[in-house]
């Protein structure tokens, strides 16, 4: 299916813009899907709101599900994490977090065929928003582990 595509956007005539514009397609299909995160982080959001109940998600995701941090929290957090495991991510913290609410492809960044924001090399981390914005802790462990854990580099003979 790739090849057909692919070959139908080289027969259109402007071959780099068309492949431009079709990796750009695909990539911002893959950031934007529903993933599990969501679906747990929906979910989370109901146990709180009342929809569902606390021991549901309790008896899913296991002790404290519904723990909110606030954004020096989730920072400070994810700054542990990294710390404790010795992992490098290139970035700073805070960044690796706000980078990630940035919404990938604008008006601006499709016309220069670049993504903002790291959604596309760790996936995106929802969070909740408003004031103040929060993250469910549950949630943001998990994405730590599957996502950013992965793509880190671990640091060899680092101090602890």
């Amino acid at each position: 299916m790739f090849t057909k595509e692919l070959s139908t956007l080289v027969s259109m005539g402007e071959t780099p813009s068309a492949i431009k514009t079709f990796i750009m397609n695909k990539m911002l299909l893959e950031i934007t899907e529903e993933t599990e995160l969501d679906r747990m982080h929906i979910f989370l959001k109901e146990a709180l709101s009342g929809e569902r109940t606390i021991k549901d998600a309790e008896a899913i995701y296991g002790p404290n599900p519904c723990e909110l941090l606030t954004k020096d929290q989730a920072d400070r957090f994810v700054f542990d994490y990294l710390t404790e495991r010795k992992l490098d991510i290139g970035q700073s913290v805070s960044n690796l977090l706000s980078e990630n609410r940035r919404i990938p492809l604008t008006e601006r960044s499709f016309s220069k065929a670049q993504i903002k924001g790291n959604r596309h090399k760790y996936g995106a981390c929802p969070y909740n928003e408003g004031r103040p914005l929060s993250y469910f802790k549950t949630v943001l462990f998990r994405w730590l582990e599957e996502n950013v854990k992965p793509e880190a580099k671990v640091l060899v003979g680092a101090r602890t």
